[in-house]
């Protein structure tokens, strides 16, 4: 029996991406702060940032992001 993978309704919607990308660009400015400020461990904002990532990649195709 074959299975099926279903997606959320907004599934690769222009919604859906533009929450990866502010999500993204979220990660990568705190990124930037953490670099200049000599921060070479992961915190717990990084984390934070990180999860907010690969959640809102889940509803983003892998050739969108």
């Amino acid at each position: 029996m074959a299975t099926t993978k279903t997606h959320p309704a907004d599934y690769g919607s222009p919604a859906a991406i533009r929450r990866y990308k502010n999500a993204r660009r979220a990660l990568l400015d705190n990124q930037e702060h953490e670099i200049a400020a000599g921060i070479t461990r992961e915190t717990a904002t990084y984390r934070r940032l990180n999860r907010a990532v690969s959640d809102a990649a889940k509803n983003v195709p892998a050739w969108r992001q």
